[in-house]
């Protein structure tokens, strides 16, 4: 549109108009142009480039005990993997590591998941790639590598929900290879809790990077939430772990009604959406304190209670449409 017409554009609106709006919303439909360009990008990216604590009793749960097929395993034996000349860093093997992660899509994801596993694989037989003398400290140097790969692909995988199908598919299968990997998520999700222990805000006309930190923060815990119910729809973990989640979750709510934290209580809200939205309903084992939990803030007022506000009213009438149960 050219500037000539922006006077075309302009419009009043009264009070009436911005009430209509806040409760009852508006609708806009995306250019098909728009939405083809979408469709178009999603095709060619694996993943985008920018990048009081209950204990969880249930173990990390495989779906079957042996993930890998023989057709696998044997494209796995075969495969060669990336080649290292001598003497050259190991950073060239892990950087192969992280950017297959990136490169995944449903259509490539079988062949990018025999890579990933044959380039770990071969880090962990290979001595000489860590080119230190052996001594008393070359295991400990050598396990401090191998974890640290390891905490780096359970992050690229969790924080990252554009992914989410197939990255839950490839988390099973490396840890039902890998161990030590299993183990290690294992301790992240019993630790998931604590992600809500320090949720922060600050306007961002104050400080607009550490907006764009704490933003980063709040979308990684919501993502790990969805990493998480992913994982129990497909029966990879028990649905205990997430039933836990969102009482916690609830009964932080229910605490926080009368505090002045809002921004706080917005961040434990949309995790809850997110599990009632996208969890399937047969693996919800509290099904009744949910319901008198979102009638009770459909009922509640923002001006009696500090520790909610319009936004967090209208998110639960939301929540309460997607209502499955």
């Amino acid at each position: 549109m050219s500037l000539g017409n922006v006077e075309a554009l302009k419009y009043i609106y009264d009070l009436e108009s911005f009430n209509n709006v806040m409760i009852n919303g508006f609708n806009y439909e995306l250019p098909s142009y728009t939405l083809d360009l979408v469709s178009t990008i999603a095709s060619q990216v694996g993943a985008p480039t920018y990048i009081k604590t209950p204990i969880f009793e249930k173990k990390w749960r495989k779906k079957k005990v042996n993930q890998i097929d023989d057709d696998d395993w044997e494209t796995i034996r075969n495969f060669q993997s990336v080649e290292l000349k001598e003497g050259e860093p190991l950073d060239k093997l892990k950087n192969s590591i992280f950017g297959t992660i990136n490169k995944l899509t449903k259509n490539t994801y079988k062949e990018q998941k025999i890579i990933l596993i044959s380039n770990i694989q071969k880090i962990l037989d290979n001595d000489e790639f860590y080119y230190i003398p052996s001594g008393p400290n070359y295991n400990s140097i050598k396990e401090k590598e191998i974890d640290e790969i390891y905490t780096k692909i359970i992050n690229l995988l969790v924080y990252n929900s554009f992914n989410v199908d197939i990255y839950t598919d490839l988390l099973d299968k490396l840890t039902d290879i890998f161990d030590k990997m299993g183990n290690k998520f294992l301790l992240l999700l019993e630790n998931y809790k604590e992600k809500y222990e320090n949720i922060e805000f600050i306007n961002s006309n104050e400080n607009y990077d550490k907006f764009c930190v704490i933003n980063a923060d709040n979308e990684k815990r919501c993502s790990f939430t969805k990493f998480i119910v992913e994982l129990t729809n497909k029966k990879y973990i028990d649905d205990d772990t997430i039933n836990d989640i969102i009482v916690y979750l609830i009964n932080i709510i229910e605490d926080n009604i009368t505090e002045e934290m809002v921004y706080k209580t917005e961040e434990f809200v949309n995790n809850v959406s997110i599990i009632i939205r996208d969890l399937d309903p047969e693996y919800f084992n509290n099904k009744q304190i949910i319901k008198e939990h979102i009638n009770k803030m459909n009922e509640m007022d923002p001006r009696k209670n500090k520790g909610i506000n319009n936004k967090i009213i209208f998110k639960y009438m939301d929540i309460n449409d997607t209502l499955k149960f």
